[in-house]
């Protein structure tokens, strides 16, 4: 049985009261640069949203049921294309989910729709969600992203589903499914917070609207990182072609000190391109399949060290993958635990003689 919501809170009060005052003073600018589709901005991206919600309302008040008409106008809505799921299908799944859902049993909802095959937790909860924005939200990579820095005991405390660009948490079975429903949990929290502050009260009146908030936040992270969201011994900042660096896609390798190198990274739907060396004429990419598939090998470790010594490389280390399982010079091993970490995806540490460590979250 899943955990209550009063339940949830009690454990996690002190951590989320402390979290809400860490991002408060920047969740309603996260808000307003919301834009989905791409190009689509807040306004008409909310008009947008409040269609699907009343077309989904509808059809459940009408038939119990959501209808493959309208279960493909949010597919295309979130994914750009509409699923080939038979209408019969759909029907009979969407029915037994929300009958879950009547009862709250947001997990259980989900793990229904999820049975459909090719729907995951990203296509099933932007149904659930679009259902009653008031009470829910979407729970993907994006979304789930923008929490990353939300940590107890060194864990994320909402794991992060994969997506195209984030690689995410791993969870077997329906472990996104449980999880969705502690995330909604905390998006309530959330909520209450900003519905008691006057700056944020009149912004803030819907789950979905906290949701589309961290949304936001994660594009922006991806996108461009602001200093003060990068770590400290990644912040320094430099002359470069006569003009200061410090935001925008630059980064400080992850390394001691002076040893740090400054380059330059590109994060794109399929991958990370980094251009780094003289004149920033040295590049690299890897794919997001790479990508994903580097973080859970290192999953299974506690800690693990970067490594990436070239003259003498650590056995093990992420530098040593770079090498014997990607191919590429474990040099850049630096560049991505830089991205990496200021993305949330690892944490470091300094072991003995100053060597960095890493562990993935």
């Amino acid at each position: 049985m899943s955990t209550s919501y009063e339940d949830f809170i009690n454990n996690y009060r002190d951590l989320l009261a402390e979290y809400w005052g860490k991002i408060s003073s920047e969740i309603l600018e996260w808000k307003n640069q919301y834009e989905w589709p791409k190009g689509i901005k807040l306004e008409k991206a909310i008009e947008i949203r409040n269609s699907l919600e009343i077309s989904i309302k509808k059809n459940l008040n009408t038939y119990n049921y959501i209808t493959k008409e309208v279960f493909d106008q949010v597919m295309v809505w979130g994914f750009g294309i509409p699923t080939k799921i038979p209408e019969r299908t759909i029907n009979e799944v969407t029915k037994r989910a929300f009958a879950e859902l009547q009862s709250n049993n947001i997990s259980g909802c989900a793990k229904i729709l999820t049975e459909i095959y090719g729907v995951g937790i990203s296509r099933a909860s932007k149904i659930i969600a679009l259902s009653n924005q008031d009470c829910l939200g979407i729970y993907d990579s994006r979304a789930a992203h923008g929490l990353f820095d939300l940590v107890f005991n060194d864990k994320r405390l909402i794991p992060i589903p994969p997506g195209k660009v984030i690689a995410g948490d791993y969870l077997p079975n329906y472990g996104y499914c449980e999880a969705f429903q502690k995330y909604i949990y905390v998006l309530k929290f959330l909520l209450s917070k900003a519905q008691k502050e006057d700056g944020l009260s009149n912004d803030f009146k819907r789950v979905a609207d906290v949701e589309i908030a961290l949304f936001s936040r994660s594009r922006s992270i991806l996108k461009a990182p602001k200093i003060n969201q990068i770590p400290e011994h990644l912040r320094r900042t430099r002359k470069l072609n006569n003009s200061t660096i410090e935001e925008g896609n630059y980064y400080w390798t992850l390394a001691v000190g002076n040893k740090a190198k400054l380059f330059k990274a590109e994060v794109m739907e399929n991958g990370i391109f980094i251009s780094t060396g003289e004149n920033y004429k040295s590049n690299i990419f890897l794919t997001s399949l790479e990508i994903k598939n580097c973080l859970l090998h290192f999953k299974k470790y506690n800690w693990f060290p970067l490594g990436n010594n070239i003259t003498n490389l650590t056995p093990g280390g992420l530098g040593d993958y770079f090498l014997n399982t990607l191919h590429k010079s474990p040099k850049y091993a630096g560049h991505f635990a830089a991205i990496w970490v200021n993305q949330g995806l690892l944490t470091h540490r300094y072991g003995n003689y100053n060597r960095i460590e890493l562990k993935v979250l």
